[in-house]
């Protein structure tokens, strides 16, 4: 989904659904290392994190 479709379709502010994606990265990015898990768990979890990690989520904060 677009951005301003996303931020359009929620009551909360920009900088909250990007915190909120990003903590959803941090959390798809520890699943390759749980012990157990299958293959496409993994890889559906890479690719969502390559479908989030995108601007303005992974924009570097100063």
């Amino acid at each position: 989904v677009e951005w301003q479709v996303l931020v359009d379709n929620t009551s909360l502010d920009e900088g909250d659904v990007v915190r909120i994606l990003r903590r959803t990265l941090d959390f798809l990015s520890q699943i390759p290392h749980v012990p157990h898990l299958s293959d496409v768990l993994r890889r559906n979890a890479y690719r969502a994190m390559q479908l989030i990690d995108r601007f303005p989520v992974n924009e570097e904060v100063k």
